[in-house]
């Protein structure tokens, strides 16, 4: 039986009570119905406070749960973006030490070169010395530029390993923040379905206890009807003797 279904017996109850009681009990005795009926009244509004109540909690709940969950969105969002632009820096901090290579390299180059023309025209001017100079200058510049070479090519290596790495730590941290999003948010869903277990469980247990409560206000309803016939039947036992008395005084 639904609380609304008891709660129309049980009115039905009390108002028949109530009349029952105006014409044969003591109006001690109708205060008291009165004060039973406010009792059932006062139940039925805790009841339906209690009700409310439960639904207002389950709703702040899913409220909680929905702010927690974009907020840990937006985390996960600017991990992301965060992870991208260091990426973007280091490619970029790369290109710009790979030029500020390639432009010592050239300089080297065109150094190397210049003193191959300074040692040439110095060999011309003094011949049979500055020959043996020049071919040791142009031997000095030949390794020169070599080791130029040798020494760009070895820069230009470390630098891409230095890259490379940069790329995979890039990579790493931002798959750890995806994790960490996706851990987090399989907590918040877990927190979210526990608060809704708890309201429900609370919006039973609040209904459970309406229901008992209405059950006794029907026990002390009925007890109150009982009380009321046995009070007219006394009485009309007693008018009966009291009449059957003064008949016999008539006599």
């Amino acid at each position: 039986m639904s609380l609304q279904a008891i709660s129309r017996l049980r009115t039905a109850v009390l108002t028949a009570t109530f009349g029952l009681a105006i014409t044969t009990t003591h109006p001690a005795k109708v205060s008291a119905q009165q004060h039973s009926l406010h009792e059932e009244q006062e139940d039925q509004a805790r009841a339906a406070k209690a009700a409310r109540d439960a639904v207002e909690d389950q709703q702040r709940a899913a409220n909680h749960a929905a702010h927690e969950a974009q907020e840990d969105q937006a985390r996960a969002a600017k991990a992301v973006r965060d992870a991208e632009e260091d990426q973007l820096r280091a490619a970029n901090h790369a290109a710009h030490e790979a030029q500020e290579e390639q432009a010592r390299a050239a300089k080297a180059a065109w150094d190397a070169e210049e003193d191959q023309q300074r040692a040439l025209r110095k060999a011309a001017h003094e011949a049979a010395e500055d020959q043996a100079r020049a071919a040791k200058a142009v031997r000095d510049a030949e390794e020169d530029q070599l080791r130029a070479v040798n020494h760009a090519a070895h820069e230009a290596q470390e630098e891409q390993a230095r890259v490379a790495k940069a790329a995979r730590d890039a990579e790493e941290d931002q798959r750890r923040a995806v994790n960490h999003a996706a851990h987090e948010a399989q907590e918040e869903q877990a927190r979210v379905a526990k608060a809704v277990r708890d309201a429900e469980e609370d919006q039973l247990r609040a209904v459970n206890h309406a229901a008992h409560e209405a059950q006794e206000d029907q026990a002390r309803a009925a007890r109150a009807a009982r009380d009321a016939e046995e009070d007219q039947q006394r009485a009309a036992r007693k008018a009966a003797h009291e009449a059957e008395e003064d008949r016999l005084r008539g006599r």
